[in-house]
């Protein structure tokens, strides 16, 4: 019998992978208050095809088999309604003939032309649509991204100001439906340096990190470029976030994480056939650096490196 997964965790899942063919017999019940027990569809449905799953997902259930990292029973469409104070914007999930709100918009100019890889994020507790992101499989001009007719106009302004700082290619992006978020993954040429980190800070309207964190930077931070990322509220166009990814790590030059986490690891199993590792710096806009933190990202399954 699958287990299902512990509330407040976040999963990753790659849409790049087949579903996994179920079971001919009836799935358990799915007790949630937003989403009503329905049966699933076949697995040979047409909603499997790619390009309808980011549709789907956001009603699904998520289950852990012992033997295999995932089963997607999928279900039904049905509205996502998820009380947040910023819903409306959220709400109900994006499709394709009637665009509902600013970022699926921003989705939809980003998949036009491309052969975009789409990868979710599912709220476990849930089972709803967390996050959508999109892998460019290369790198887009800013301007093609903030360009569309719906994206909204406090977005569109900050196009000039990435440009100042050097942030004008983006290589993948991401829209969080909970937060009201979208997230832009600019291509940074290199190599790091403490022009580059000040500039970038101040789209919070804050100074360079400490010393400390520089040099980390530094020392782990690809010499030929990296990635940085900027979180815009949709609503207001303020810069909630910004942060330094680094992918990849070789084992030998991964700092020391402490104790805690590195119990963690050893649990945290990674399905790929080649795992990826990465640590992630990221900074908010209160100057005080309450809000700073980094975080440890392990792939789950999906194959993340091949993104």
């Amino acid at each position: 019998m699958p287990t299902i997964l512990p509330p407040h965790r976040n999963l990753t899942l790659s849409l790049q992978i087949r579903p996994i063919p179920l079971p001919h017999r009836p799935h358990p019940p799915l007790h949630h208050p937003l989403y009503p027990p329905l049966p699933p569809l076949h697995p040979t449905h047409p909603a499997h095809l790619h390009h309808r799953l980011p549709l789907l997902f956001h009603s699904l259930a998520l289950y852990i088999k012992t033997q295999f990292p995932v089963q997607l029973p999928l279900l039904p469409l049905r509205p996502h309604r998820h009380p947040h104070p910023r819903s409306h914007l959220l709400s109900p999930p994006p499709s394709p003939h009637t665009p509902s709100s600013p970022t699926s918009q921003i989705l939809d100019r980003a998949i036009l032309r491309t052969s975009s890889i789409q990868s979710c994020d599912f709220d476990a507790a849930t089972g709803g649509l967390a996050k959508t992101w999109l892998f460019l499989r290369g790198v887009r001009d800013l301007g093609d991204i903030l360009g569309g007719e719906a994206v909204p106009e406090v977005m569109k302004g900050w196009k000039s100001r990435f440009e100042n700082v050097g942030l004008d290619k983006v290589r993948h992006l991401a829209v969080d439906w909970i937060g009201g978020t979208v997230n832009l993954y600019f291509l940074v040429p290199g190599p790091f340096s403490l022009e580059q980190v000040s500039s970038h800070l101040s789209l919070l309207s804050r100074g360079a990190p400490s010393q400390e964190i520089i040099q980390e930077l530094e020392k782990l931070l690809p010499k030929q470029g990296y990635t940085f990322a900027v979180t815009l509220d949709v609503g207001t166009g303020e810069v909630m976030r910004v942060a330094y990814y680094v992918m990849g790590i070789p084992e030998g030059r991964m700092p020391d994480l402490g104790e805690w986490m590195r119990g963690f690891g050893e649990g945290a199993r990674s399905w790929d056939r080649e795992g990826l590792e990465g640590l992630v710096w990221s900074f908010r806009r209160e100057g005080n650096g309450k809000g700073d933190c980094w975080k440890w990202e392990r792939s789950y399954c999906g194959e993340l490196r091949g993104f």
